[in-house]
């Protein structure tokens, strides 16, 4: 299991990455990118997904709080320690509400607020540094942890196509008929880049039923255009199985931030196979490349 030092090296790495990918895109306003980077700095050093140590031992997110870190010895009491409170994103919003709580005396009953675009975008950069958080808990070994950075680094250096879509989310998974193989909760991300026409190559891990998914992708509109949503069918090979794979995928709104809900399934290879099926949810961002920003 990784160390609190591992977890904040792989948050500042990736954090760097995507919000520098982000900035050079000009995805968003420099202040919704000021305060989605704070939410992820706050949410890797200062409240992390450990805060359930308060009182059992520490971490070193609560060590950085000094004395105040008895504020959190009620919250390591109401959560044992990698259960509920390392639930993504349930989880993180126990912490959120939690320090909302505290900052009460302070804030009055005035939160208004937190419906602003920066609130929100800082809220959305603490859910991704608790995301990234448990994804490397859960990962397990270093051919994972290979897996995912592989991913990383094929959406860096696809960063200059004219379309790029970065997913991640939550994902249940087990064989048919076989209670025994149900597993839930675990953790996906990954990115999906353009290749010709309506045709994408996705990459996605590391997912504890397929290992690292590489998967050819066509993408179409579904048969409602006023849904304005996509369907995307793809097929490609399940490291974790091993066997060839297929997904169904609906993301509602087409470009932009949106949702997503997934069915995957790795096709049987023996005749008293039972096929292995994968339900996700997650969100995704697209990014889209004008045709004067590709000329510059």
């Amino acid at each position: 299991m990784p160390d609190g030092r591992t977890h904040e090296q792989v948050n500042l790495i990736l954090g760097t990455c995507a919000f520098s990918l982000l900035a050079w895109q000009k995805a968003f306003p420099p202040e919704l990118l000021l305060a989605g980077a704070a939410g992820f700095v706050a949410g890797t050093f200062l409240v992390t997904p450990d805060m359930d140590q308060a009182g059992k031992g520490g971490s070193r997110a609560l060590k950085r709080w000094g004395p105040l870190a008895l504020l959190w010895v009620p919250y390591g009491l109401v959560f044992r320690h990698r259960g509920l409170s390392h639930l993504w994103p349930l989880g993180t919003l126990t912490r959120l509400l939690y320090l909302l709580l505290l900052a009460s005396p302070l804030l009055g009953l005035k939160l208004d607020w937190l419906s602003s675009p920066p609130a929100l975008a800082f809220v959305a950069g603490f859910l991704l540094a608790d995301f990234l958080h448990v994804l490397l808990d859960g990962m397990g070994s270093l051919r994972r942890v290979a897996a995912f950075f592989a991913a990383v680094l094929l959406l860096i250096s696809g960063a200059k196509a004219r379309q790029l879509e970065v997913f991640a989310g939550m994902e249940g998974s087990g064989q048919l008929g076989v209670s025994s193989t149900l597993l839930f909760p675990a953790y996906h991300v990954g990115p999906s880049l353009p290749i010709e026409g309506p045709w994408f190559l996705e990459a996605s891990g590391p997912s504890p039923a397929m290992g690292a998914t590489a998967a050819a992708e066509a993408v179409g509109a579904p048969a409602l255009p006023s849904t304005k949503a996509r369907v995307l069918v793809a097929a490609g090979y399940a490291s974790g199985t091993p066997r060839p794979s297929l997904e169904l995928k609906l993301v509602s709104p087409a470009e932009g931030l949106g949702g997503y809900p997934a069915l995957l399934s790795a096709v049987p290879l023996e005749a008293d196979e039972r096929p292995l099926y994968v339900f996700q949810a997650g969100v995704s961002f697209s990014l889209t490349r004008s045709d004067t920003e590709e000329k510059r």
